[in-house]
């Protein structure tokens, strides 16, 4: 029966069985000596799927229902019922949606904000370089505007090739999905897969686009706690490490001089071993999408140990190290402002919570900043398809 190739079936997966004795009635009830089988569609809807629909749409979609359709009487009855084995999504109906799912997320890509501004620049960059050429001027800007397109020619070039990739895949998945051609499942979640991946990347190289150097990011550690700024600088230092990433660090002391600066040739002994007099610390992180990665850890971090609280306040750019300093009076006992709350570690009962995420986590702190940086780095991702 064809009613069972229908969309609201086959993907929800209904175990449907009709009566012989049904099906003749409705096919009785469609056939007219004049019009022959055409009234039969109408004579469908109007006693056969509208109602088995309104039975259907009073169950969860991920519910395994089992529809049966008798002949009563003058006319048909539906009954559903739930299955008596639940059911896993089966991949052949999960991946037609998992396909439109990323084809949405592509045509939002499409449609952001931050790909119009992109594709704006390239426009205006190939102009300007196009009139200096013709003009056969050699400006200072030049070299610039021309590595400026080589960077982001490819990214939309990428970004065409993956919206007509998913297009593709659609229209392929949907034709082995009904039947209309032959196709290995597996490679339906293999391609969905690579999909996902590849728009995942696409979108943080987007995002880093809004930074000046995304490959170096810079972390300013202040406050009244200089252990907790430094278990604070370990945990980060961690993470950029199992990137690949290069470190630096500076620390900042006072005596009757004035304010002084210091380097430390090896960080992780520094790290491990806050030198004396030490009251600020920066760590510049290099590699690969660094800035992106730490952006969101701007803001104070608050250790909350029950009785008392000790706050971090971190600073985030990409400034190189060495034109980094702390502002005017942090040094002060107190003259650290902590006005905008990034994040509260509950050293007590293991909770740890992320305000601009709004997540908390309980588990080890090591465990609960690294799962924080990773997931606020999706949210700033996820940002740029919502505008």
């Amino acid at each position: 029966m064809q009613v069972r190739s229908r969309d609201g079936i086959k993907l929800r997966g209904i175990d449907l069985h009709v009566a012989p004795a049904a099906a003749a009635h409705l096919a009785e009830v469609g056939y007219d000596e004049r019009y022959g089988a055409r009234p039969l569609k109408r004579a469908l809807e109007r006693e056969f799927l509208a109602p088995l629909a309104e039975a259907l749409n009073a169950y969860a979609d991920a519910t395994a229902l089992r529809a049966t359709v008798e002949h009563s009487g003058s006319g048909v009855s539906i009954s559903v019922r739930t299955a008596d084995i639940a059911r896993e999504p089966a991949l052949e109906r999960t991946i037609p949606a998992d396909i439109v799912h990323i084809r949405r997320r592509v045509q939002r890509l499409e449609r952001c904000t931050a790909l119009r501004e992109m594709l704006n620049e390239i426009d205006q960059l190939t102009r300007q370089v196009e009139s200096a050429a013709r003009r056969s001027t050699n400006l200072p800007e030049l070299a610039q505007w021309q590595e400026r397109l080589a960077l982001l020619k490819p990214l939309a070039a990428r970004i065409e090739t993956l919206a007509a990739s998913i297009t593709a895949l659609e229209d392929e998945a949907l034709a082995i999905f009904y039947g209309e051609a032959p196709g290995p499942q597996s490679a339906w979640r293999t391609s969905i897969i690579g999909a996902s991946s590849e728009l995942w990347h696409l979108l943080v190289r987007l995002y880093a686009l809004r930074f000046e150097n995304p490959d170096r990011a810079t972390l300013l550690f202040l406050g009244d706690h200089v252990g907790r700024s430094f278990e604070l600088a370990r945990l980060y230092h961690r993470i950029a490490s199992s990137r690949g990433a290069e470190t630096l660090a500076a620390w900042f002391a006072r005596d009757a001089r004035g304010r002084l600066r210091y380097r430390a040739d090896d960080v992780p002994q520094f790290l491990a071993h806050p030198p004396k007099g030490v009251w600020a610390l920066a760590l510049t992180f290099s590699g690969e999408l660094m800035m992106p990665l730490f952006a969101g850890e701007h803001g104070s971090h608050v250790f909350d140990l029950g009785k008392e609280q000790q706050s971090v306040k971190v600073l985030a750019s990409a400034r190189p190290i060495d034109k980094t300093e702390p502002p005017e009076g942090a040094e002060r006992p107190g003259g650290v402002i902590h006005d905008s709350i990034r994040r509260t570690y509950r050293l007590t009962n293991g909770e740890h919570t992320d305000h601009v995420l709004d997540q908390t986590l309980r588990a080890p702190l090591a465990d609960a900043v690294a799962d924080f940086v990773n997931k606020s780095l999706d949210h700033a991702v996820e940002g740029l398809l919502d505008s």
